[in-house]
């Protein structure tokens, strides 16, 4: 049996629980309670495996933890309305705004099914949004741990830049990760509003701006197809 592990796992969970895995070592060590050095004594591969499974379980455990930190740090802009109102705003026409009524991951799904080249993108912006999104907690706690060697380690100046580097991580990474995020759902649209065609999609706007000008026209009172006096 073969078992691999896509981009979307390895980002997404994989590289934030890799976080929590070492915050929980150093903790168990700093507290006596996990000798490092036993583990010189295990099979280094053995090793590799259970360091990477471990990683991987700890981010499926904690993603709930990123997705409430992500829901406290202001501002609280809700991704998917905003990116379906730039992609109107950027792409106007009918098209468009049938396109942004649609759930994304479908549009994702219409995208994958006509070219998974192509949606490949899309899945890298999502997978490292939420990568930076997940590892934020851990950040944070991190943060925390160095505040409490500030006041008990032996080094109190290391803890406190450590300390500060890990709040400031953890806020920029909650905040990158929704930017990513966003641009994860705009190339969505853009991707499912190009995936019928070029040409589709020109004859489509074409369509759009003569239904606009024709209703101007009928507005202002004078025949539609006729030409201005």
């Amino acid at each position: 049996m073969t078992l691999a592990l896509g981009i979307f796992d390895v980002f997404t969970y994989a590289i934030p629980g890799s976080l929590y895995l070492t915050l929980l070592v150093y903790v168990a060590a700093r507290a006596g309670w996990l000798p490092l050095d036993a583990a010189g004594g295990f099979d280094t591969s053995v090793l590799l495996i259970g360091v990477a499974l471990a990683s991987y379980l700890l981010g499926h455990v904690t993603y709930r933890l990123g997705s409430l930190l992500n829901r406290l740090v202001p501002p609280r802009d809700h991704l998917r309305a905003g990116a379906a109102r730039e992609f109107t705003d950027r792409v106007p026409g009918a098209k468009a705004r049938r396109l942004a009524s649609v759930d994304p991951q479908l549009l994702l799904a219409a995208v994958e099914a006509r070219s998974k080249d192509v949606a490949v993108e899309i899945s890298r912006l999502r997978a490292v949004g939420l990568m930076l999104q997940n590892a934020a907690p851990a950040l944070l706690l991190g943060g925390l741990v160095a505040v409490v060697e500030l006041a008990a380690g032996p080094r109190p100046p290391a803890a406190a830049c450590c300390a500060a580097l890990l709040f400031a991580g953890a806020l920029a990474a909650v905040r990158r990760g929704r930017t990513l995020r966003r641009w994860s759902l705009m190339k969505t649209y853009e991707l499912a509003f190009w995936v019928t065609g070029p040409d589709a999609a020109d004859a489509d706007l074409a369509g759009d701006a003569a239904a606009d000008r024709t209703a101007a026209e009928q507005a202002a009172g004078q025949p539609a197809g006729q030409p201005p006096a």
